[in-house]
Protein backbone atom coordinates (compact mmCIF):
# COMPACT_ATOMS: atom_id res chain seq x y z
CA UNK A 1 0.00 0.00 0.00
CA UNK A 2 2.78 2.44 1.10
CA UNK A 3 4.57 1.42 -2.61
CA UNK A 4 1.28 2.32 -4.10
CA UNK A 5 1.29 5.62 -2.56
CA UNK A 6 4.77 6.52 -3.11
CA UNK A 7 4.40 5.64 -6.83
CA UNK A 8 1.28 7.55 -6.91
CA UNK A 9 2.63 10.69 -5.66
CA UNK A 10 5.56 10.65 -7.89
CA UNK A 11 3.52 10.13 -10.99
CA UNK A 12 1.39 13.50 -10.02
CA UNK A 13 4.33 15.02 -9.59
CA UNK A 14 6.83 14.07 -12.70
CA UNK A 15 3.63 15.30 -14.85
CA UNK A 16 4.49 18.22 -16.68
CA UNK A 17 1.04 20.12 -15.58
CA UNK A 18 2.21 19.75 -12.42
CA UNK A 19 5.16 21.67 -12.86
CA UNK A 20 2.95 24.16 -14.77
CA UNK A 21 0.98 24.86 -11.70
CA UNK A 22 3.37 25.07 -9.47
CA UNK A 23 5.04 27.99 -12.03
CA UNK A 24 1.30 29.87 -12.30
CA UNK A 25 1.35 29.68 -8.51
CA UNK A 26 4.46 31.34 -8.19
CA UNK A 27 3.48 33.69 -10.59
CA UNK A 28 0.37 34.41 -9.31
CA UNK A 29 2.07 34.95 -5.77
CA UNK A 30 4.38 37.55 -7.34
CA UNK A 31 1.04 39.69 -9.02
CA UNK A 32 -0.76 39.68 -5.71
CA UNK A 33 2.20 41.36 -4.25
CA UNK A 34 3.03 43.57 -6.81
CA UNK A 35 -0.93 44.90 -6.23
CA UNK A 36 -0.61 45.01 -2.87
CA UNK A 37 3.03 47.15 -3.36
CA UNK A 38 0.48 49.46 -5.52
CA UNK A 39 -2.16 50.13 -2.87
CA UNK A 40 -2.07 54.07 -2.75
CA UNK A 41 -4.38 56.43 -0.73
CA UNK A 42 -6.48 58.38 -2.99
CA UNK A 43 -4.93 61.64 -4.30
CA UNK A 44 -7.24 64.07 -3.25
CA UNK A 45 -5.60 66.99 -5.12
CA UNK A 46 -7.06 65.56 -8.99
CA UNK A 47 -10.64 65.98 -6.80
CA UNK A 48 -10.00 69.26 -5.01
CA UNK A 49 -8.49 70.81 -8.43
CA UNK A 50 -12.54 69.37 -10.19
CA UNK A 51 -14.29 71.08 -6.95
CA UNK A 52 -12.56 74.42 -7.77
CA UNK A 53 -13.36 74.48 -11.08
CA UNK A 54 -16.85 74.44 -9.94
CA UNK A 55 -16.93 77.37 -7.68
CA UNK A 56 -17.58 80.34 -10.26
CA UNK A 57 -20.64 78.33 -11.49
CA UNK A 58 -23.57 80.69 -11.39
CA UNK A 59 -26.08 77.65 -11.22
CA UNK A 60 -24.39 76.48 -7.73
CA UNK A 61 -26.59 76.92 -4.75
CA UNK A 62 -24.86 79.64 -1.91
CA UNK A 63 -24.48 76.91 0.50
CA UNK A 64 -23.20 74.31 -1.43
CA UNK A 65 -20.52 76.77 -3.19
CA UNK A 66 -19.64 77.80 0.33
CA UNK A 67 -18.96 74.10 1.19
CA UNK A 68 -16.76 73.76 -2.46
CA UNK A 69 -14.50 76.88 -0.96
CA UNK A 70 -14.02 75.40 2.27
CA UNK A 71 -13.20 72.25 0.49
CA UNK A 72 -10.16 74.27 -1.71
CA UNK A 73 -9.46 76.39 0.94
CA UNK A 74 -8.51 73.14 3.33
CA UNK A 75 -6.61 71.43 0.70
CA UNK A 76 -5.12 74.92 -0.44
CA UNK A 77 -3.70 75.52 3.18
CA UNK A 78 -2.65 71.26 3.37
CA UNK A 79 -0.26 71.98 0.11
CA UNK A 80 1.71 74.42 2.26
CA UNK A 81 3.16 71.16 4.17
CA UNK A 82 4.50 67.55 3.25
CA UNK A 83 2.02 64.76 3.05
CA UNK A 84 3.88 62.91 6.12
CA UNK A 85 3.56 66.13 8.06
CA UNK A 86 1.42 66.54 11.12
CA UNK A 87 0.03 69.77 9.67
CA UNK A 88 -1.14 68.02 6.18
CA UNK A 89 -3.03 65.49 7.96
CA UNK A 90 -4.68 67.44 10.60
CA UNK A 91 -5.72 70.44 8.02
CA UNK A 92 -7.58 67.93 5.82
CA UNK A 93 -8.74 65.68 8.74
CA UNK A 94 -9.83 68.22 11.61
CA UNK A 95 -10.14 71.70 10.52
CA UNK A 96 -12.56 71.20 7.25
CA UNK A 97 -15.56 72.11 10.11
CA UNK A 98 -14.07 75.66 10.94
CA UNK A 99 -13.40 76.56 7.16
CA UNK A 100 -17.00 75.11 6.03
CA UNK A 101 -18.59 77.54 9.11
CA UNK A 102 -16.57 80.56 8.51
CA UNK A 103 -17.84 80.18 4.19
CA UNK A 104 -21.72 79.84 5.25
CA UNK A 105 -21.49 82.79 7.39
CA UNK A 106 -19.91 84.87 4.83
CA UNK A 107 -22.71 82.99 2.03
CA UNK A 108 -25.28 84.33 4.47
CA UNK A 109 -26.15 80.94 5.31
CA UNK A 110 -25.20 80.85 8.86
CA UNK A 111 -26.26 84.02 10.90
CA UNK A 112 -25.21 82.88 14.65
CA UNK A 113 -22.28 85.20 14.76
CA UNK A 114 -20.82 84.05 17.42
CA UNK A 115 -19.98 80.56 15.76
CA UNK A 116 -18.68 82.39 13.07
CA UNK A 117 -16.63 84.33 15.39
CA UNK A 118 -15.23 80.76 17.17
CA UNK A 119 -14.62 79.30 14.08
CA UNK A 120 -12.41 82.22 12.58
CA UNK A 121 -10.64 82.68 16.15
CA UNK A 122 -10.10 78.77 16.38
CA UNK A 123 -9.02 78.84 12.44
CA UNK A 124 -6.46 81.55 12.51
CA UNK A 125 -4.66 79.86 16.29
CA UNK A 126 -4.25 76.55 14.33
CA UNK A 127 -3.05 78.79 11.29
CA UNK A 128 -0.26 79.89 13.49
CA UNK A 129 0.57 76.69 15.39
CA UNK A 130 0.97 74.86 12.00
CA UNK A 131 3.41 77.37 11.21
CA UNK A 132 5.11 77.29 14.75
CA UNK A 133 4.97 72.96 13.93
CA UNK A 134 3.22 73.01 17.46
CA UNK A 135 1.01 69.82 17.10
CA UNK A 136 1.07 69.52 21.72
CA UNK A 137 -0.70 73.17 21.59
CA UNK A 138 -3.43 71.90 18.93
CA UNK A 139 -4.00 68.74 21.14
CA UNK A 140 -4.62 71.32 24.69
CA UNK A 141 -7.17 73.06 22.28
CA UNK A 142 -8.79 70.14 21.59
CA UNK A 143 -9.19 69.29 25.36
CA UNK A 144 -10.26 72.76 26.01
CA UNK A 145 -13.20 73.02 23.26
CA UNK A 146 -14.04 69.49 24.28
CA UNK A 147 -14.34 70.28 27.64
CA UNK A 148 -16.77 73.38 26.73
CA UNK A 149 -18.41 71.30 24.43
CA UNK A 150 -19.29 68.85 27.54
CA UNK A 151 -20.42 71.44 29.74
CA UNK A 152 -22.96 72.40 27.07
CA UNK A 153 -24.32 68.90 26.99
CA UNK A 154 -23.09 68.15 23.72
CA UNK A 155 -21.41 64.86 25.15
CA UNK A 156 -22.44 62.08 27.68
CA UNK A 157 -20.10 61.69 30.80
CA UNK A 158 -18.82 58.37 29.38
CA UNK A 159 -18.44 59.91 25.83
CA UNK A 160 -16.34 63.04 27.07
CA UNK A 161 -14.02 60.70 29.66
CA UNK A 162 -13.30 58.86 25.79
CA UNK A 163 -12.37 61.27 24.32
CA UNK A 164 -10.01 63.42 26.74
CA UNK A 165 -8.37 59.81 27.26
CA UNK A 166 -7.30 59.53 24.08
CA UNK A 167 -6.68 63.25 23.98
CA UNK A 168 -3.75 62.53 26.71
CA UNK A 169 -3.36 59.75 25.41
CA UNK A 170 -1.79 61.39 22.44
CA UNK A 171 -0.15 63.72 24.61
CA UNK A 172 1.69 60.87 26.86
CA UNK A 173 2.26 58.45 24.09
CA UNK A 174 3.86 61.31 21.31
CA UNK A 175 1.32 60.70 19.19
CA UNK A 176 1.50 63.32 16.59
CA UNK A 177 -1.73 64.11 14.11
CA UNK A 178 0.76 62.79 11.29
CA UNK A 179 -0.48 59.87 9.19
CA UNK A 180 1.14 57.51 10.87
CA UNK A 181 -0.02 53.23 12.36
CA UNK A 182 -0.79 55.00 15.94
CA UNK A 183 -3.00 57.77 15.03
CA UNK A 184 -5.22 55.47 13.09
CA UNK A 185 -5.14 53.01 15.90
CA UNK A 186 -5.71 55.99 18.51
CA UNK A 187 -8.70 56.95 15.77
CA UNK A 188 -9.88 53.46 15.99
CA UNK A 189 -9.70 52.94 19.49
CA UNK A 190 -11.78 56.41 20.38
CA UNK A 191 -14.52 55.70 17.49
CA UNK A 192 -14.55 52.11 18.80
CA UNK A 193 -15.22 52.84 22.02
CA UNK A 194 -17.77 55.37 21.42
CA UNK A 195 -19.93 53.03 19.70
CA UNK A 196 -19.69 50.67 21.80
CA UNK A 197 -21.32 52.57 24.52
CA UNK A 198 -25.09 51.29 25.42
CA UNK A 199 -24.20 47.43 25.16
CA UNK A 200 -25.18 46.43 28.58
CA UNK A 201 -26.79 42.61 27.37
CA UNK A 202 -25.42 41.42 24.11
CA UNK A 203 -27.29 38.10 24.54
CA UNK A 204 -30.34 40.03 23.79
CA UNK A 205 -29.53 41.77 20.89
CA UNK A 206 -30.90 40.84 17.46
CA UNK A 207 -28.37 39.33 15.25
CA UNK A 208 -27.50 42.25 13.16
CA UNK A 209 -27.03 44.19 16.20
CA UNK A 210 -24.51 41.50 17.50
CA UNK A 211 -22.32 41.40 14.43
CA UNK A 212 -22.34 45.19 14.37
CA UNK A 213 -21.09 44.73 18.52
CA UNK A 214 -18.50 42.12 17.40
CA UNK A 215 -17.05 43.95 14.46
CA UNK A 216 -16.58 47.25 16.74
CA UNK A 217 -15.43 44.92 20.11
CA UNK A 218 -12.78 43.87 17.73
CA UNK A 219 -11.69 46.91 16.10
CA UNK A 220 -11.54 48.10 19.87
CA UNK A 221 -9.37 45.29 21.29
CA UNK A 222 -7.27 45.06 18.51
CA UNK A 223 -6.70 49.20 18.23
CA UNK A 224 -6.12 49.13 22.56
CA UNK A 225 -3.44 45.99 21.96
CA UNK A 226 -1.77 47.57 19.27
CA UNK A 227 -1.51 51.10 21.17
CA UNK A 228 -0.27 49.70 24.01
CA UNK A 229 2.42 47.85 22.57
CA UNK A 230 3.17 49.99 19.52
CA UNK A 231 2.20 47.67 16.55
CA UNK A 232 1.59 48.42 13.32
CA UNK A 233 -2.01 46.50 12.88
CA UNK A 234 -3.43 49.14 9.87
CA UNK A 235 -1.58 48.35 7.03
CA UNK A 236 -2.62 46.27 4.62
CA UNK A 237 0.76 46.32 2.73
CA UNK A 238 2.93 43.94 4.26
CA UNK A 239 3.58 40.09 4.54
CA UNK A 240 2.10 39.51 7.54
CA UNK A 241 -1.26 40.94 6.14
CA UNK A 242 -1.69 38.70 2.86
CA UNK A 243 -0.30 35.60 4.83
CA UNK A 244 -3.63 36.75 7.16
CA UNK A 245 -5.76 36.49 4.37
CA UNK A 246 -4.05 33.32 2.54
CA UNK A 247 -7.46 31.70 1.74
CA UNK A 248 -8.83 34.74 0.61
CA UNK A 249 -5.85 35.73 -1.34
CA UNK A 250 -4.90 31.98 -2.90
CA UNK A 251 -8.09 29.60 -2.33
CA UNK A 252 -8.54 29.96 -6.10
CA UNK A 253 -4.92 28.89 -7.36
CA UNK A 254 -5.47 26.04 -4.30
CA UNK A 255 -8.25 25.03 -6.03
CA UNK A 256 -7.30 24.79 -9.74
CA UNK A 257 -4.26 22.64 -8.16
CA UNK A 258 -6.47 20.28 -6.49
CA UNK A 259 -8.94 19.84 -8.97
CA UNK A 260 -7.04 19.33 -12.07
CA UNK A 261 -5.28 16.62 -9.85
CA UNK A 262 -8.58 14.46 -8.61
CA UNK A 263 -10.51 15.45 -12.14
CA UNK A 264 -7.53 13.53 -14.10
CA UNK A 265 -5.98 10.76 -11.43
CA UNK A 266 -8.71 8.43 -12.24
CA UNK A 267 -9.54 9.16 -15.18
CA UNK A 268 -6.62 9.45 -17.02
CA UNK A 269 -6.12 5.96 -16.14
CA UNK A 270 -9.18 5.54 -18.36
CA UNK A 271 -8.61 7.50 -21.07
CA UNK A 272 -5.24 6.00 -21.56
CA UNK A 273 -5.61 2.58 -21.11
CA UNK A 274 -3.60 2.26 -18.45
CA UNK A 275 -6.14 0.97 -15.65
CA UNK A 276 -5.88 -2.40 -16.71
CA UNK A 277 -2.02 -2.78 -16.02
CA UNK A 278 -2.73 -1.16 -13.04
CA UNK A 279 -5.61 -3.70 -11.76
CA UNK A 280 -3.40 -6.50 -13.03
CA UNK A 281 -0.50 -5.86 -10.09
CA UNK A 282 -1.57 -7.80 -6.95
CA UNK A 283 -3.52 -5.15 -5.27
CA UNK A 284 -6.81 -5.20 -4.67
CA UNK A 285 -9.22 -2.72 -6.60
CA UNK A 286 -9.92 -0.85 -3.05
CA UNK A 287 -6.23 -0.64 -2.38
CA UNK A 288 -5.46 0.89 -5.63
CA UNK A 289 -8.58 3.71 -5.56
CA UNK A 290 -7.62 4.20 -2.11
CA UNK A 291 -3.85 5.02 -3.11
CA UNK A 292 -5.26 7.09 -5.46
CA UNK A 293 -7.61 8.99 -3.53
CA UNK A 294 -5.06 9.36 -0.54
CA UNK A 295 -2.64 10.82 -2.68
CA UNK A 296 -5.88 13.25 -4.17
CA UNK A 297 -5.86 14.15 -0.08
CA UNK A 298 -1.78 14.41 0.10
CA UNK A 299 -1.78 17.05 -3.11
CA UNK A 300 -4.02 19.25 -0.93
CA UNK A 301 -1.30 19.56 1.85
CA UNK A 302 1.19 19.99 -1.52
CA UNK A 303 -0.66 22.27 -2.87
CA UNK A 304 -0.92 24.87 0.45
CA UNK A 305 2.33 24.33 1.12
CA UNK A 306 3.85 25.42 -2.35
CA UNK A 307 1.04 28.06 -2.39
CA UNK A 308 3.07 28.94 1.16
CA UNK A 309 6.71 28.79 -0.10
CA UNK A 310 5.42 31.16 -2.62
CA UNK A 311 4.29 33.76 -0.79
CA UNK A 312 7.18 33.53 1.97
CA UNK A 313 9.43 33.55 -0.62
CA UNK A 314 8.32 36.25 -3.11
CA UNK A 315 6.13 38.27 -0.63
CA UNK A 316 9.71 38.59 1.19
CA UNK A 317 11.41 40.43 -1.17
CA UNK A 318 8.80 42.28 -2.42
CA UNK A 319 6.69 43.44 1.04
CA UNK A 320 10.01 42.70 3.38
CA UNK A 321 10.26 39.94 6.34
CA UNK A 322 9.66 42.16 9.18
CA UNK A 323 5.87 42.06 9.64
CA UNK A 324 5.72 38.59 10.75
CA UNK A 325 7.37 39.66 14.09
CA UNK A 326 3.68 41.26 14.85
CA UNK A 327 1.23 39.14 16.30
CA UNK A 328 -1.59 38.10 14.43
CA UNK A 329 -4.72 39.46 16.47
CA UNK A 330 -7.85 38.23 16.14
CA UNK A 331 -11.32 38.41 18.27
CA UNK A 332 -12.82 35.39 19.85
CA UNK A 333 -16.45 36.52 19.43
CA UNK A 334 -18.05 33.32 21.90
CA UNK A 335 -15.43 34.39 24.32
CA UNK A 336 -15.70 38.21 23.72
CA UNK A 337 -11.93 38.19 24.47
CA UNK A 338 -9.01 38.84 21.53
CA UNK A 339 -6.71 36.08 20.80
CA UNK A 340 -3.23 36.62 20.43
CA UNK A 341 -1.30 34.64 17.86
CA UNK A 342 2.16 34.01 16.13
CA UNK A 343 1.17 34.57 12.61
CA UNK A 344 2.50 30.60 12.00
CA UNK A 345 0.20 29.53 14.29
CA UNK A 346 -2.67 31.46 13.43
CA UNK A 347 -2.39 30.67 9.51
CA UNK A 348 -1.43 26.26 10.82
CA UNK A 349 -5.31 27.11 12.37
CA UNK A 350 -6.62 28.90 9.41
CA UNK A 351 -5.27 26.10 6.98
CA UNK A 352 -6.62 23.45 9.53
CA UNK A 353 -10.09 25.10 9.05
CA UNK A 354 -10.37 25.08 5.64
CA UNK A 355 -9.09 21.49 4.99
CA UNK A 356 -12.55 20.12 5.56
CA UNK A 357 -13.84 22.58 2.67
CA UNK A 358 -10.76 21.10 0.07
CA UNK A 359 -10.96 17.67 0.99
CA UNK A 360 -15.43 17.44 0.61
CA UNK A 361 -14.62 19.27 -3.06
CA UNK A 362 -11.61 17.30 -3.77
CA UNK A 363 -13.35 14.17 -2.77
CA UNK A 364 -16.36 14.93 -4.98
CA UNK A 365 -14.19 15.48 -7.94
CA UNK A 366 -12.43 12.42 -7.18
CA UNK A 367 -15.52 10.17 -7.55
CA UNK A 368 -17.19 12.22 -10.16
CA UNK A 369 -13.49 11.12 -12.10
CA UNK A 370 -13.65 7.53 -10.68
CA UNK A 371 -17.37 7.10 -11.81
CA UNK A 372 -17.98 8.70 -15.10
CA UNK A 373 -13.67 8.58 -16.38
CA UNK A 374 -14.42 12.44 -17.48
CA UNK A 375 -12.01 14.51 -15.97
CA UNK A 376 -13.38 18.00 -17.38
CA UNK A 377 -16.90 16.73 -16.06
CA UNK A 378 -15.76 16.72 -12.56
CA UNK A 379 -13.68 19.47 -12.39
CA UNK A 380 -16.55 21.80 -13.79
CA UNK A 381 -18.64 20.32 -11.09
CA UNK A 382 -16.14 20.39 -8.95
CA UNK A 383 -16.21 24.28 -9.19
CA UNK A 384 -20.17 24.19 -9.25
CA UNK A 385 -19.86 22.95 -5.80
CA UNK A 386 -17.69 25.82 -4.63
CA UNK A 387 -20.06 28.13 -6.61
CA UNK A 388 -23.06 27.08 -4.74
CA UNK A 389 -21.41 26.39 -1.69
CA UNK A 390 -20.43 30.54 -1.59
CA UNK A 391 -23.95 31.54 -2.73
CA UNK A 392 -25.11 29.86 0.38
CA UNK A 393 -22.73 32.23 2.83
CA UNK A 394 -24.79 35.05 2.23
CA UNK A 395 -27.00 33.08 4.65
CA UNK A 396 -25.01 33.08 7.24
CA UNK A 397 -26.88 35.48 8.92
CA UNK A 398 -30.48 33.72 8.75
CA UNK A 399 -32.14 32.22 11.49
CA UNK A 400 -34.00 29.44 9.01
CA UNK A 401 -33.88 26.07 11.07
CA UNK A 402 -32.63 23.93 7.86
CA UNK A 403 -29.80 25.91 6.94
CA UNK A 404 -27.60 24.02 9.49
CA UNK A 405 -27.53 20.77 7.29
CA UNK A 406 -25.74 22.43 4.45
CA UNK A 407 -22.55 21.04 3.87
CA UNK A 408 -20.86 24.56 2.69
CA UNK A 409 -22.06 26.41 5.86
CA UNK A 410 -20.63 22.82 8.07
CA UNK A 411 -16.90 22.70 5.72
CA UNK A 412 -15.47 26.27 7.19
CA UNK A 413 -14.14 25.45 10.94
CA UNK A 414 -12.03 28.44 11.35
CA UNK A 415 -15.45 29.91 13.21
CA UNK A 416 -14.46 27.72 15.80
CA UNK A 417 -10.41 28.05 15.89
CA UNK A 418 -10.83 30.85 15.16
CA UNK A 419 -14.05 33.15 15.66
CA UNK A 420 -15.50 30.54 17.91
CA UNK A 421 -19.22 31.78 17.52
CA UNK A 422 -21.08 30.54 14.53
CA UNK A 423 -23.92 32.88 13.74
CA UNK A 424 -26.52 29.58 12.53
CA UNK A 425 -28.25 29.14 15.60
CA UNK A 426 -27.65 24.89 16.61
CA UNK A 427 -24.29 24.74 14.61
CA UNK A 428 -21.76 23.65 16.97
CA UNK A 429 -17.85 21.57 16.06
CA UNK A 430 -19.53 18.73 16.67
CA UNK A 431 -22.63 18.94 14.32
CA UNK A 432 -20.03 20.25 11.63
CA UNK A 433 -17.84 17.69 11.75
CA UNK A 434 -20.57 14.88 11.83
CA UNK A 435 -21.97 16.67 8.87
CA UNK A 436 -18.95 16.82 7.27
CA UNK A 437 -18.33 13.13 7.84
CA UNK A 438 -21.61 11.97 6.68
CA UNK A 439 -21.73 13.58 3.41
CA UNK A 440 -17.75 12.83 2.79
CA UNK A 441 -19.07 9.23 2.76
CA UNK A 442 -22.23 9.80 0.88
CA UNK A 443 -19.16 10.44 -1.44
CA UNK A 444 -16.78 7.82 -1.02
CA UNK A 445 -18.60 5.01 -0.08
CA UNK A 446 -20.62 4.73 -3.90
CA UNK A 447 -17.35 5.53 -5.37
CA UNK A 448 -15.46 2.60 -4.27
CA UNK A 449 -18.43 0.00 -4.50
CA UNK A 450 -19.13 1.59 -7.69
CA UNK A 451 -15.19 1.17 -9.02
CA UNK A 452 -15.01 -2.35 -7.02
CA UNK A 453 -17.86 -3.64 -9.61
CA UNK A 454 -16.98 -2.06 -12.60
CA UNK A 455 -16.04 -3.75 -16.11
CA UNK A 456 -13.21 -2.49 -17.34
CA UNK A 457 -13.02 -5.23 -19.91
CA UNK A 458 -13.88 -2.60 -23.09
CA UNK A 459 -12.44 0.29 -21.57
Amino acid sequence: MINLLKNEITKVIKKKSFLIMVIVMFGYALLTNIIYLSLNNVDEVEFVQNVASTIDDDDLDPETKAYNEALKETYDLAQKYEKSSWQYNYVITYDYDNLETIHLYEASQLFDSKIYNEAKEKHEKIVSLLKEDDWKSVVKIEMDELKEAFEEGDYTKEEYDIKLECLKMRLDKNISYAYSYQNDNLINYEESKISLLGYDDVDKLQLDEKEFYQERKETYLTSEYALKHNLNITSEISLQSVLMDFFDEFMLMIIIMVFMIAGSIMSNEYNNGTIKLLLVRPYSRIKVLLSKYLTVLICILIAILIMVVAELLIGGVTLGFSSLSNPALYYNAKLDTLQVYNIFAYLGLNIIGKLPNLIILATLVFAISTIFANTSLAIIMGFVGQFVGSLFSIFTTSSKWWLKYIISLNWDWTIYLLKSAPNIEGLSFIFSFVVCLVFLLALIIPTFLIFKHKDIVNV
